[in-house]
């Protein structure tokens, strides 16, 4: 008897774990189908910006194109080699370029390093004196190829002969023409001896460019680390990892709260963040997420409540 209920109770334990299997089995195609969905979604997207952020209301940002990516993508030699310049400011005028970019609309929606980088680059321009024409409408477009930050003086903005604005100390012009191939659109003179700090356009799309491959790859290799997405190839990580927003939050600020739904996976880039579950009444810390690790994964199969508590820290 006793050699009978051993055989029936491990035949009935084999049959458990082939339940136990199938089930298993079923779970992770499941997981599969909601990932290749997911990218389905992605390309349907022009600029595959929203992938980790469901929110039609999200903030935009100056993407780099898959081409350019491409360019760089096996020339790790001049990606990692990269430095860009950095021209010796003292700390105020640091500031003045930093507040003179942080709400132009090439500037605001793009990594803190690139805007860092750029403010580095930002170089000194030779003193004008007053009449000095600064830009000329029409400019060639070889010439027109600066932004301008005053740090001292005005200049006078004219359309039709007639004066429209008048620029002073932290007031930038010319921005366009580190996007656009474009002949200038309306002169600018000195009204009165000026110092000024200028940023080339090749230098800030070797900035933006280098940098924002230098960063994707990075993505990419924390991303191939995520469970859910190793049946991906590394294409599809480049656009998940080119798709990302940088987002920064203050030490103590909740990132996510247990219970709520969630929408938004993140990975650390910088600081820690503390993971905790609360259950009776009482918190439990639970994990410590550092440089290069996720948490929220779940958010990008479904939009089911949190089953913890994040928050930064330092």
């Amino acid at each position: 008897m006793g050699a009978g209920a051993s055989s029936s109770a491990q035949l009935a334990e084999i049959e458990r774990l082939k339940k136990e299997n199938a089930h298993l089995k079923r779970q992770t195609q499941i997981h599969k189908d909601q990932v290749v969905n997911l990218m389905k979604q992605i390309s349907s997207i022009p600029n595959k910006r929203t992938f980790l952020q469901k929110d039609a209301k999200a903030r935009k940002r100056l993407a780099v194109s898959a081409e350019v990516l491409e360019q760089f993508e096996h020339d790790n030699e001049v990606v990692s080699s990269f430095v860009a310049p950095n021209h010796e400011k003292s700390f105020e005028s640091t500031l003045l370029i930093n507040d003179a970019i942080s709400n132009n609309i090439l500037f605001r929606a793009q990594p803190k390093q690139i805007i860092d980088s750029c403010i580095g680059a930002f170089e000194r321009e030779p003193t004008v004196k007053k009449g000095h024409i600064l830009i000329t409408k029409g400019e060639e477009l070889n010439n027109a190829m600066k932004f301008y930050v005053v740090e001292s003086g005005s200049l006078d903005v004219f359309v039709k002969d007639e004066v429209v604005a008048t620029l002073g100390p932290g007031d930038g012009v010319g921005e366009l023409a580190l996007m656009y191939n474009q002949p200038r659109q309306a002169p600018v003179i000195a009204s009165e001896e000026t110092k000024l700090w200028s940023l080339s356009r090749e230098v800030y799309q070797e900035i933006k460019i280098v940098l924002r491959v230098q960063r994707t790859k990075r993505i990419q290799q924390y991303l191939s680390t995520v469970d859910l997405l190793k049946i991906l190839k590394p294409r599809d990580l480049q656009i998940l990892a080119n798709s990302m927003e940088e987002m920064e939050f203050q030490d103590g600020a909740c990132i996510i709260r247990q219970g709520a739904v969630g929408d938004v996976f993140y990975i650390v880039e910088e600081g820690t963040v503390k993971i905790s579950v609360e259950k009776e009444g009482e918190s439990t810390l639970v994990e410590v997420c550092k440089k290069g690790q996720y948490f929220g994964e779940r958010a990008l199969l479904s939009e089911d409540k949190r089953a913890a508590t994040c928050i930064a820290d330092g």
